[in-house]
């Protein structure tokens, strides 16, 4: 009975595929391949350039964007606390190295920390901190310093990298299942040891 069922599908496949009528993928999804055009990496590394996280966009990544973006917001508000840091421990070595008295200094440390959109730039006090040596301030001022130019490197980093993200998201645009590439479906006898047993076969093949 499966034979019988087998050769008249056979018969009918035949028929169709002499008659010109193949099964194509390509056509049935066009509407969808037409929306994944490839994308020009040149492009997309200008638009990440000039707008961090516009050529993720115009990749149609629309997820990474938010991250590129939201990469950028941190370093500006990490850059935002040592940069203010480091002109805090400045200022306060330059009394210390004008021989300021610790009464003034007090009135500054503690003004700047009241006044700073953060909690503190230490949990030293006003009078803690103008009790300090100059070379402890010294070094709070390098570290702090140092905490900012590690700021300025971290954001070129992921800035370029950005940049690299988008060229090859583009690049890898191009290398999707191409519209000349059609699926046909034939039956088929698959050999065995000594006999043959009906099947399909499922070939791919450019046009």
């Amino acid at each position: 009975m499966f034979k019988k069922i087998f050769f008249s599908f056979l018969f009918i496949t035949s028929t169709i595929s002499w008659a010109g009528l193949t099964i194509d993928s390509t056509k049935v999804n066009s509407i969808v391949k037409k929306s994944r055009k490839p994308r020009d990496p040149l492009k997309a590394s200008i638009l990440s350039c000039v707008i961090p996280g516009a050529g993720q966009i115009y990749n149609r990544k629309w997820w990474k964007a938010p991250i590129v973006w939201g990469g950028f917001i941190s370093a500006i508000v990490v850059h935002d606390f040592y940069y203010n840091k480091h002109k805090f421990y400045h200022q306060i070595l330059i009394y210390k190295d004008q021989q300021v008295s610790e009464a003034t200094i007090e009135i500054y440390a503690n003004n700047k920390n009241a006044d700073s959109p953060w909690p503190g730039f230490t949990n030293r006090s006003g009078a803690e901190i103008a009790a300090l040596d100059q070379i402890t301030i010294q070094r709070f001022n390098d570290d702090a310093e140092k905490r900012k130019q590690q700021v300025y490197l971290m954001s070129t980093l992921f800035y370029i990298l950005q940049i690299v993200d988008a060229s090859v998201d583009a690049h890898f645009s191009r290398y999707d299942i191409s519209d000349d590439l059609s699926l046909k479906i034939k039956p088929s006898l698959i050999q065995n040891q000594t006999s043959f047993s009906p099947g399909i076969q499922f070939k791919f093949s450019l046009r």
